[in-house]
């Protein structure tokens, strides 16, 4: 059976299967999860030259199929003006909600130029079934007469547009905000990602959904991730075949089932600082100890970190900052210590508490691990995420815009110190890990593949 992944999708064939790095490990979780069930099924990952590389290195059981170098180039060209995303950062409000709409178009479209080099790949592999992780629908992986499903590991407003809940992207209130959750419904008739949407589907003879999802799940089966705790909904009233879980993240014993199958193989560890970086010398300070770790996105812009870091200097508490790409253009004050990469998985038992920008695998993770945040959205899901956490009054959100040392150190001494918090994260990290969903997921997918041989 064969699984197919793109960049961000899976693809599989009846005895096979097959981003941004952490949805990229999501799809890495799934498909370990998927031949520990089946060893007899291939997976296939689409990607580009650094995932192949990564994908090579993880298993000899996945496969992979490089896209074109003229798409490999368009995928590049999108982080080419990464100036267009940092302005997002300090939107607000309507204009904000509007701002992450368009930037989906601007994906749409751009999807829309590499949609000839993926149907070849399609129709050259012809599997069985097809995974995508992807923030917008595709309609080349669901044209072909070949079984489909979303995986979406953002927010789940983005696949669940229901009359009660915000929009996707908003950052609204479920509590407090209706009558600007029914002004911000009422813009999506003028967006032009939906418009859009509905021509490239008709170009393909689709026919596309007339709700405002801003993705809609096939008919087959699908999976999102989003801690039980933080839930929007009663698992009865979710709409389409989806499956909710808690968090992508491999437990230890399907981990080694899945390392037995290869045992030949001597993986390559791909190993980040963690625990290594807390010395004696640097734990003996004074303070608790707090992780700083605002997403891929951030780290294109040093100037947006240190303007944090600043801040950061002034408050009596040990910092790790994870400082991603432009991590030796950082000025860390002397109370911090960081790397550009972290294990943050290993990191998260250690702290005290995480200052993150609430991209939805690391939110998920956080609930696992039970650990305290403080949320700084810049764009997409986030707001939705930091909005959720201020809601359910487990964290504080707090605002680019005008973030100061006083605003700062006073959401980190409420969270630090909240018992509140403390009580209602030991809930949230236990309801996090029973993550039967998940096997139901794998299950349910398996039995379909086993039905067409």
């Amino acid at each position: 059976m064969k699984l197919w992944q793109k960049h961000e999708f899976f693809k599989i064939k009846k005895k096979n299967y097959q981003k941004f790095w952490r949805h990229f490990n999501i799809c890495v979780s799934i498909a370990k999860r998927i031949l520990v069930q089946n060893p007899k099924h291939t997976i296939y990952f689409i990607v580009n030259e650094p995932f192949e590389k990564k994908v090579k290195k993880i298993s000899p059981l996945f496969q992979t199929i490089r896209i074109k170098q003229e798409d490999e180039e368009i995928f590049n060209s999108i982080l080419k003006n990464p100036e267009s995303f940092k302005e997002n950062f300090y939107y607000h409000g309507e204009r904000r909600y509007i701002a992450n709409i368009n930037i989906l178009d601007s994906f749409q479209k751009f999807y829309q130029k590499v949609e000839k080099g993926f149907n070849e790949i399609i129709h050259n592999l012809q599997p069985d079934f097809i995974l995508v992780d992807s923030i917008i629908n595709l309609p080349f992986t669901e044209d072909k007469n070949i079984p489909w499903g979303m995986i979406t590991s953002a927010n789940p407003l983005l696949c669940q547009d229901l009359n009660n809940l915000p929009p996707s992207m908003s950052g609204l209130s479920t509590i407090n905000d209706q009558e600007l959750i029914e002004k911000y419904k009422d813009l999506r008739t003028d967006l032009s990602l939906f418009k859009n949407r509905k021509i490239w589907y008709e170009k393909n003879n689709l026919a596309t959904s007339d709700n405002f999802s801003i993705v809609n799940g096939s008919n087959y089966i699908n999976l999102f991730t989003y801690p039980k705790y933080t839930s929007y909904f009663n698992p009865n009233n979710i709409v389409g075949k989806w499956f909710a879980v808690n968090h992508g993240i491999l437990d230890e014993k399907t981990e080694k089932k899945f390392q037995s199958l290869s045992k030949d193989f001597k993986q390559e560890i791909i190993k980040y600082p963690g625990v290594d970086l807390l010395t004696p010398e640097f734990l003996s300070n004074s303070g608790k100890l707090i992780l700083i770790s605002l997403g891929t996105m951030v780290t294109l812009f040093p100037d947006v970190i240190n303007n944090l870091l600043e801040h950061v200097k002034d408050i009596p508490h040990k910092f790790i900052v994870s400082g991603g790409i432009s991590f030796d253009k950082l000025k860390l004050p002397e109370n911090c210590i960081g790397a550009p990469y972290l294990d943050q998985q290993q990191l998260y038992p250690k702290v005290d508490l995480v200052i993150t920008h609430g991209g939805n695998n690391t939110f998920c993770e956080l609930f696992y691990y039970g650990v305290k945040m403080i949320l700084i959205p810049h764009f997409g899901d986030q707001p939705d995420n930091g909005k959720r956490v201020e809601d359910l009054k487990i964290g504080v959100q707090l605002d680019l815009i005008d973030l100061s040392l006083e605003k700062l150190s006073n959401a980190i001494n409420y969270v630090l110190y909240n018992e509140d918090i403390k009580e209602k994260m030991k809930i949230a990290s236990m309801m996090s890990k029973d993550n039967e969903n998940f096997d139901k997921f794998i299950n349910e997918l398996d039995m379909y593949l086993l039905k067409k041989k």
